[in-house]
């Protein structure tokens, strides 16, 4: 059985323990605010019906029984895509090996191949990759703990100046090389698929000028419970 809303108004109805929800107005709880014997009055003549799942749509709250239970069994639009880049970054580890690259992770490749042209602050080289300073810190602490960069004090006591040991500047050139081939390969597989990757972006952008997301999710939320 699941439960379904009329939305004239503020609607509260005790059902096994639990409280239900419904509607966009007010009720009050017996006559000045107060709970009374009889519990929550409905106002407006609002009600809430119970419905076989065949007749409502959407997920509503009350509908425990067929609520997923595990990320794994809920929709995801983005599942499939994380899936395939897990996939490319784990062949990107697999080239690394294949390479004799020891040490070196994937998410470390932006930071040694910028720190090739020179010394940085840990601030610095967090702007230049895109991260916060936090998870540029723990990257350097684990890079260093590799061979592959060492660190300083800056001029400011509580910043860190970061460098490439000799390991890391050999390894430096490979992992440019390995960005830029990168590129090529998923280039080449979007060809295979039959796909350009940056039109599919562009054309979902100009749907989103027209509709935000925001407004999208709104619309579909409100539709699921009329």
């Amino acid at each position: 059985m699941r439960w379904s809303a009329v939305r004239c108004g503020w609607t509260s109805v005790e059902n096994g323990g639990s409280w239900l929800r419904a509607g966009t107005e007010s009720l009050s709880r017996g006559r000045g605010g107060a709970a009374n014997s009889g519990g929550y009055r409905i106002y407006k003549h609002c009600y809430i019906r119970a419905m076989t799942s065949h007749e409502s749509g959407g997920d509503p709250a009350g509908a425990k029984a067929s609520r997923p239970r595990a990320l794994a069994d809920l929709p995801s639009a983005w599942r499939p895509l994380k899936a395939l880049q897990k996939r490319m970054d784990d062949d990107i580890a697999a080239a690394y090996t294949a390479l004799h690259i020891e040490g070196v992770r994937p998410r470390f490749s932006m930071a040694v191949m910028f720190l090739q042209d020179g010394s940085l602050s840990i601030s610095d080289l967090a702007q230049r990759c895109g991260v916060t300073q936090s998870a540029m810190s723990q990257s350097v602490a684990a890079m260093r703990s590799a061979g592959l960069v060492e660190s300083e004090s800056g001029e400011d006591a509580r910043s860190r100046v970061v460098s490439l040991t000799s390991r890391g500047s050999a390894v430096a050139p490979q992992l440019w090389s390995e960005w830029y081939a990168t590129e090529a390969a998923i280039d080449e597989v979007a060809a295979e698929a039959g796909v350009a990757l940056d039109e599919v972006v562009a054309r979902m952008g100009a749907a989103l000028d027209r509709e935000s997301f925001t407004e999208r999710l709104l619309r579909l939320m409100r539709a699921a419970h009329e």
